[in-house]
């Protein structure tokens, strides 16, 4: 007898998140849902309801499955709120509990979803794969006091309860595996492919910077670089970006006497609007001191602009770039260095064409014809496993 197919479901909420066209976490998960289902294959993509009308929505090829109405993420102070989590977990484990699917590929964080799923598809004898954009470890207990050894706990527990696992970078990975040494573990990157816009001035003198405004994305480093560079040249910083940092930012940029230097643009509807940006600076430089991926850093690689990176235990996106290759790194933190990099790069003849031509190779590797045959092998091999991926 034929196996009747069924769906691959791809769980691919963060944090909750809805998934929007629009989103940077939507825009991937799209991507590759129309992809997989343009290759045969049949795609659920389940997560919180954002949209009015039936939980069932069908987009092109695949099916978008609302499993609980979406909410608020954050707190005014920026931190995550628990309570979505918990929603989205229990509507996650009714639709699962009553659909068959082939493979499903869940979204490691929030954990909860993905805690209850383990046991529950393992019951059901369903393939299931875990994705990854970063392992906190030890963070935990600095983002939530003595309640993070719990959320520590339930991390580690959710990565050695999966046998497979897919990490969005090198960094993920190693992490990954220090923790669940028995998982198997595939480091594919998120796909970042950017059609480079039109009609965009180049500045070589404009700085962009891309971000939530939260105090570990270390924008005030590139404020107090900003200070350092020579006035009589028309250095100027545009910030794409909101959350509960931007007040205390924009007061560091008044007493760094550079706020006539900086254009404070906020939060742009649209990812093309941001590509727009980006387009037009001469450097865009990546600050934090945490980046599971560090998209709008490989999103500047992508359009051929010159990336300044921090670089940090913590952050990933070193984990794709060689300095002075395709990239310039310099030390988390340090102003100086920061401001050296980019009189480099103003002053260094051939030194971003150099960067570019390494940007390119960098950027082949994360477009869809690299990431789509990575993607089915893995899930080929989670399916090929036998039942419940064991």
């Amino acid at each position: 007898m034929t196996r009747t197919r069924q769906p691959v479901a791809l769980n691919i909420q963060i944090g909750a998140e809805p998934v929007k066209p629009s989103s940077s976490v939507g825009r991937p998960v799209r991507g590759l849902a129309e992809r997989l289902a343009a290759r045969g294959h049949a795609v659920d993509v389940v997560g919180m309801k954002w949209w009015e009308g039936p939980a069932v929505r069908r987009e092109d090829e695949f099916r978008l499955v609302g499993a609980c109405p979406s909410s608020p993420l954050y707190r005014e102070d920026g931190r995550r709120r628990f309570e979505p989590p918990l929603l989205f977990a229990a509507g996650v484990a009714r639709h699962f509990a009553r659909r068959r699917y082939d493979l499903v590929d869940c979204c490691a964080f929030p954990y909860l979803p993905a805690l209850g799923l383990i046991p529950l598809l393992r019951a059901r004898r369903i393939p299931l794969t875990l994705t990854w954009f970063e392992v906190w470890g030890s963070y935990w207990r600095e983002y939530l006091g003595r309640r993070g050894r719990v959320a520590e706990g339930i991390e580690r527990a959710v990565a050695r309860g999966a046998r497979w696992h897919l990490a969005h970078s090198p960094m993920t990975a190693s992490r990954l595996r220090a923790i669940a040494p028995a998982a198997r573990v595939r480091t594919i990157p998120s796909a970042c492919e950017v059609s480079t816009p039109t009609g965009v001035h180049l500045d070589p003198y404009r700085i962009g910077w891309c971000g939530r405004a939260l105090p570990f994305k270390d924008l005030p480093v590139l404020l107090g670089a900003l200070a350092r560079l020579p006035r009589d040249e028309p250095w100027r910083l545009s910030v794409v970006g909101d959350g509960p940092s931007l007040p205390e930012w924009k007061q560091t940029a008044r007493a760094l006497a550079v706020q006539d230097r900086v254009e404070w643009l906020g939060f742009l509807p649209t990812q093309e609007e941001v590509f727009r940006v980006l387009a037009g600076c001469g450097a865009v430089v990546q600050t934090s001191r945490r980046e599971g991926q560090g998209k709008s850093g490989l999103e500047a690689l992508a359009l051929g602009r010159p990336l300044v990176c921090a670089s940090h235990p913590d952050v990933a996106t070193t984990g794709f770039v060689e300095d002075g290759v395709s990239a310039l790194l310099y030390p988390a933190g340090d102003e100086g260095a920061l401001a050296r990099a980019l009189l480099r790069l103003a002053r260094e003849e051939g030194l971003r064409e150099r960067l570019a031509a390494g940007a390119a190779r960098v950027a082949a590797g994360l477009r869809w014809e690299a990431i789509l045959p990575a993607v089915e092998a893995h899930y080929r091999e989670v399916a090929g496993a036998g039942e419940g991926g064991n």
